[in-house]
C-alpha cells in the first residue's frame, strides 16, 4: 500500500487541522524540524515547520510535510515524463 504525501511550504499543520475539522481525519503525529535529531536539523527559520506528519482518514494514512522554499519547484521536474510517440 502506498501512502500519499502532501508537501507544501509552511501549511502542513494548518491543512492537517482543516482535514481534522472538516473531513473527520485524525492527526496521528506532527514532528517539527526543531524536534529532529541534531544531525538532521533545518535552518533556524524553519524550526517550527513540520518535518513529518501523519493524518489518518477512513483507514488510510496521509503523510504531510513543509518543504523548503524553492525545493518544490525543483522537485516538480522529477516526475516529468518524456512524450510518448
Amino acid at each position: 500500500m502506498l501512502n500519499p504525501m502532501s508537501i507544501t511550504t509552511a501549511t502542513a499543520r494548518l491543512r492537517s487541522l482543516y482535514y481534522e475539522k472538516v473531513l473527520g481525519a485524525k492527526i496521528v503525529s506532527m514532528m517539527r524540524n526543531e524536534q529532529a535529531p541534531s544531525d538532521m536539523r533545518s535552518p533556524p527559520e524553519r524550526r517550527h515547520q513540520i518535518m513529518h506528519g501523519q493524518i489518518s482518514m477512513d483507514g488510510q494514512m496521509l503523510m504531510a510535510s513543509d518543504g523548503a522554499a524553492g525545493a518544490l519547484s525543483e522537485a516538480a521536474g522529477l516526475f516529468d515524463l518524456p512524450d510518448r510517440q
